[in-house]
């Protein structure tokens, strides 16, 4: 599923809610994002998320991370 919440040009995917957290792991292309604004951001559109733990990390630069909703690519 392809959602749109960014100031970039990157479009975030996003993967079935995980079982037990009720997050969405969500994908998003490292070269327009660091992990320090990652986070950032999240903190932001989640002040309420238990720990400010989104499980962020990149693999094959690709940056993925846990979230309670859907992130687009307008946010």
């Amino acid at each position: 599923m392809v959602i749109s919440r960014s100031a970039t040009a990157t479009s975030f995917a996003s993967t079935a809610a995980t079982a037990d957290s009720g997050t969405r792991r969500q994908d998003a292309p490292a070269r327009y994002i660091s992990r320090k604004k990652l986070q950032a951001l999240l903190e932001r559109l989640f002040p309420n998320h238990k720990d400010k733990n989104f499980h962020i990390r990149i693999d094959n630069e690709i940056w993925s991370f846990d979230a309670p909703e859907e992130v687009s690519e307008l946010e």
